[in-house]
């Protein structure tokens, strides 16, 4: 660059960055201004201007004062002054006032400005807008009230910030008790040692993680020193103030009550093996080397391997190669004692067909805790499996199952009921153990429950069907319900045993979809869907009329291939955005017909 004459121009550095200080003060989003030592405003950039709603020809030469409330004013006097004596000025929270009167809550961090001799001259402030952060921290605080967990929240020290209601009805004290003390006040003191050691480990490495799984097994320390198992999950939470861990705490008494009773009582056993071999579910277990090691009955029909055939083999077999990665993904978190949520997948037959299978997997621990193996519960075809364990430890199988599994004996009194029959009837199994069968039954099913028993007696296995049951708040909901033969040791019918599913959404999705279908398919838009490599997996009637292409044709193409050159660009941005959550607004936009013309649509 020259100046006038040809000469050199020189630009001075602190120009510069002069012009870089100006650019990044106008394009901030905080409020930034500055004043003299009188407090007189003398510059006020644009987000300033959206902030307060003053111009910056109406408020420079005003004073800062009109900008905060009134209760401020003593606190606004002692930050002037520390400003005067150059003295550093923490940032603070602080209510400040727009020009149509309306209040904010606003963080407000001031400095004083120097001259080139280092004499303070007066000071800049940088505001910034709280409002949609403190409705963010109600909205959480709303949500943790609302939970039907405990929720504890503790700071990197262990000192509780706040509980909720929950807490207080589990633990026994007022909040305000528990507020401003270490959680070790929720803990038994024989605890207090390990508990901190584990704290330490956990902020070594803070991630979302259940407790008591491998270390110990936990409990909690109510007011009056009553102690009670619990089951307890954290998850850490960064914030502008430090790291906070949200704490979790359920009461679980009750069902450690029934786990004991579960395993002290042989019979107990004997039934829940006899339940496993008369599921319809195919119940396996492999271990840890992935070789399988049981195979119930309903396991030889669904894939068509005998038990004898399959026992020592890998389950690898039976893996379709497009879920092998889904597969070891799932076997890393079970094998890590993660849980895993019940999901759709594929498997292989003994015959080399596909089928696809609702899966629950579980880890299988021995007596100290350590995961050995995986058991798996599959489900075919209803896109319903559900998950559970079959092989060393019976009782967990039945705990960790989505049906309600429950049995009785020969008189119609329950003996066993599971969580997943707490969960669906409403009862817990203190309520039910020892009860009549008939209280869960309405009258007009009677009868048909009396049929099937009469069958069960003789050793007759009744294949599913869908009834009717009675919760214990006298509602009446459809399910689907098998019932099997109990054996003992001697091959006598001494009971029997009941799988019952909750099919009430079941059937509300059935008909939902069958809605949805029919909308898509008489649409005259054209109605397309594709997964996440941009692949189509849908394309209706209307699409087939807009393109040209059959959806036989589509299904499986990528979304390239409809894309003129000039638009490609595009389809990235667009998945981009729709993988990070983000809605697309409709827009115009150019597509390619199967006769290779180019034609406008918009698109959603």
């Amino acid at each position: 660059m020259t100046a006038e004459g040809g000469a050199p121009l020189h630009i001075d550095e602190r120009d510069i960055q002069l012009v870089l200080l100006a650019s990044i003060i106008e394009s901030s989003n905080d409020a930034i201004m500055s004043a003299s030592l009188e407090g007189i405003i003398s510059s006020w950039n644009p987000a300033a201007e959206g902030m307060y709603g003053y111009s910056a020809k109406e408020i420079i030469g005003q004073s800062f004062s009109c900008l905060n409330a009134s209760e401020n004013a003593d606190a606004m006097g002692e930050i002037m002054e520390k400003i005067r004596n150059n003295r550093k000025v923490e940032p603070y929270e602080a209510v400040q006032i727009r020009k149509d009167g309306s209040a904010f809550p606003a963080s407000i961090t001031i400095s004083p400005i120097h001259d080139e001799n280092g004499a303070v001259i007066g000071s800049s402030a940088i505001a910034r807008d709280l409002t949609e952060e403190q409705q963010a921290v109600q909205y959480t605080l709303d949500l943790l009230e609302s939970a039907l967990d405990a929720m504890v929240i503790v700071d990197k020290s262990g000192t509780i910030v706040t509980v909720n209601s929950q807490t207080e009805k589990l633990f026994g004290y007022h909040r305000d008790e528990m507020l401003g003390q270490l959680v070790e006040l929720l803990i038994p003191s024989r605890f207090h040692a390990k508990h901190l050691s584990l704290k330490g480990h956990f902020l070594a490495n803070p991630h979302p993680r259940p407790m008591g799984v491998r270390e110990l097994e936990l409990f909690g320390r109510g007011k009056g020193g009553l102690e009670f198992p619990v089951e307890v999950s954290l998850s850490p939470i960064k914030t502008a103030k430090g790291l906070l861990v949200v704490t979790a705490i359920r009461d679980v008494t009750d069902q450690k009550h029934m786990i004991r009773n579960l395993i002290d009582v042989n019979l107990a056993n004997r039934q829940f093996a006899s339940i496993i071999e008369s599921s319809n579910d195919a119940i396996t277990s492999v271990g840890m080397d992935g070789i399988v090691t049981s195979w119930n009955a309903a396991a030889e029909r669904m894939f068509g391997y005998l038990a004898e055939e399959i026992i020592g083999q890998s389950f690898w077999l039976f893996i379709p190669p497009e879920k092998m990665e889904e597969t070891l993904a799932c076997s890393k978190q079970i094998l890590g004692n993660d849980k895993v949520e019940p999901y759709e997948t594929l498997r292989i037959r003994k015959d080399g067909s596909t089928i696809s299978i609702f899966l629950t997997a579980s880890p299988i621990h021995d007596e100290n805790g350590v995961v050995i193996g995986v058991s798996g519960i599959a489900r075919d075809i209803t896109g319903e499996k559900e998950a559970s364990q079959y092989t060393r430890n019976i009782a967990s199988i039945i705990e960790s199952s989505n049906d309600a599994i429950t049995s009785a004996n020969t008189d119609g009194i329950i003996t066993s009921w599971n969580t997943a029959a707490e969960r669906m009837y409403g009862y817990s199994a203190k309520e039910m153990i020892g009860q009549s069968r008939l209280r869960l039954i309405p009258p007009e099913s009677i009868h048909e429950d009396a049929d099937n028993l009469s069958k069960i007696w003789d050793g007759i296995k009744i294949e599913p069907y869908e009834t009717l049951r009675i919760r214990k708040d006298g509602s009446i909901f459809p399910i689907s319900l098998t019932i099997s033969p109990i054996y003992d040791g001697n091959g006598a019918v001494i009971g029997a045993s009941r799988i019952a599913r909750d099919i009430t959404r079941e059937k509300e999705a059935s008909q939902y979809a069958r809605n949805m279908a029919s909308i898509i398919g008489s649409s005259n838009d054209s109605i397309t869907s594709s997964n996440a490599d941009g692949v189509f997996t849908s394309w209706n009637a209307a699409a087939e009329r807009m393109y040209g292409y059959l959806a036989e044709e589509m299904i499986g193409q990528p979304i390239s291939s409809l894309i003129p050159p000039e638009n490609i660009h595009e389809l990235a941005d667009n998945l981009r955005n729709l993988m990070d959550g983000h809605k697309i607004e409709p827009y115009e936009t150019l597509r390619i017909r199967k006769d290779g013309s180019i034609f406008p649509i918009s698109l959603t």
